[in-house]
């Protein structure tokens, strides 16, 4: 007889990781004393990809690299950028406030991007985003405002709007 045990960790963010133990128990013969038992044990780590369902995305264009947000952000046109993960419930309740926000000012003088925290952690430190989702409207290389948590639509429009209002 040989049992074979399978360690499965799922990796679900930098937080939360399950355990699961499956046991597998094989038979060849019975065990006696001269067949003693075999045991395996096995590891095995999984990173679930991430379906559109659980994604955080608002349709902004994805940054991929700091130096491409540092242009942005330096310019003198305002840039609100969106930063986020796809595990992260508040950032999936944010997206589509966001993505409504895309649509209103589309036609205006405002630039939208968002960043993924998970992907891109040296932009994050580098613009010291500690706690996500976080949207900041940058311009002229500083930051003129900033929400953390879940906002609401009023709450993110009055804040585009008074960036705009000041142009």
């Amino acid at each position: 007889m040989s049992v074979i045990v399978v360690v499965l960790e799922i990796m679900c963010n930098p937080y939360v990781t399950y355990m699961m133990c499956i046991l597998l128990v094989t038979s060849t013969s019975a065990f006696t004393t001269t067949n003693p038992t075999k045991l395996t044990i096995q590891k095995l780590t999984v990173r679930p990809s991430w379906s559109p369902l659980y994604n955080a995305k608002s349709g902004a264009p994805e940054i991929t690299s700091a130096e491409e947000l540092t242009k942005l952000t330096i310019s003198e046109t305002p840039t609100l950028v969106f930063y986020n993960a796809p595990w992260c419930g508040p950032c999936r309740l944010t997206a589509p406030v966001v993505a409504s926000l895309l649509d209103k000012y589309k036609d205006s003088k405002l630039t939208m991007v968002e960043v993924c925290t998970d992907e891109h952690e040296d932009i994050c430190e580098l613009m010291k985003i500690e706690e996500i989702p976080t949207v900041v409207v940058y311009k002229s290389g500083k930051a003129l405002d900033s929400s953390v948590g879940s906002v609401s639509e009023t709450v993110l429009y009055g804040i585009v709007d008074k960036i705009l209002d000041m142009d």
